[in-house]
């Protein structure tokens, strides 16, 4: 089951010895609501979640972006920056726990590290890592309850670092046989000085055409200032 597209990852693995590759192929976010002050449009190409099944409970992951542009205003001094390339890149593994091959409860843990891979302005400039739990319940009438919790670390530019927790509920349906959707509310509050917390209400269209094909477009709207105002994207994933 691909983690893709909602913020929420899954708690179930890749089977042992399959590929499941999951691309973001088009994503473009936009602020002008903001305590910076700034305009913000960023648009990113290859977002991708390379997953591979180890055993039958645990996979490992390589994650990132293949090109982001990111183009912020000063709405005071109308000075303009730009910044582009390769993103910062993360190694994971993911542990199921209980209910990988059915029942109404899964459960899993991600631990993970990130490399200082990104160009000078778009990655954190060094090594970050932290771990999820996330859980899935199958409940009545076809409806499906996702909740993941992540603690991380994030590197500060003038040395140091500190903690960042990220949390998120998707409620999903089927709308059809091959088409699926779910609304989302995911946060993220960080223990750095004077900074806000992050909030947005999410939805995708999903859609199946085959056991190992996905396609979905959707979109997260931001619901605090922190947050970005848009957030929309249009992806794919592939299992093999």
């Amino acid at each position: 089951m691909p983690d893709r597209p909602s913020v929420t990852d899954g708690p179930y693995t890749v089977d042992p010895g399959h590929w499941l590759v999951e691309i973001g192929l088009f994503e473009y976010a936009r602020d002008r609501y903001n305590n910076d002050h700034t305009r913000l449009d960023s648009f990113a190409l290859g977002d991708t979640n390379i997953r591979l099944g180890i055993v039958s409970c645990a996979e490992v992951d390589f994650l990132f972006t293949a090109y982001s542009y990111v183009r912020t205003k000063d709405k005071a001094s109308g000075a303009r920056f730009k910044q582009s390339g390769f993103s910062d890149s993360t190694i994971r593994s993911k542990i199921n726990f209980l209910g990988n091959d059915g029942g109404p409860i899964a459960i899993g843990f991600i631990p993970f590290i990130t490399l200082p891979s990104g160009v000078d302005g778009l990655g954190q400039r060094g090594l970050s890592g932290g771990a999820s739990l996330p859980a899935q319940f199958n409940l009545p009438s076809d409806f499906s309850l996702a909740v993941e919790s992540v603690v991380q670390t994030v590197h500060e530019i003038g040395g140091g670092s500190h903690f960042d927790s990220e949390n998120s509920l998707s409620l999903g349906h089927p709308i059809t046989k091959r088409l699926s959707t779910y609304v989302e509310f995911a946060t993220e509050i960080s223990t750095e000085a004077h900074q806000s917390w992050i909030g947005t209400i999410d939805t995708a269209l999903i859609y199946q055409p085959g056991n190992d094909w996905q396609f979905d477009a959707g979109v997260n709207i931001g619901v605090t200032r922190a947050a970005n105002d848009l957030f929309t994207f249009v992806g794919v994933a592939w299992r093999h």
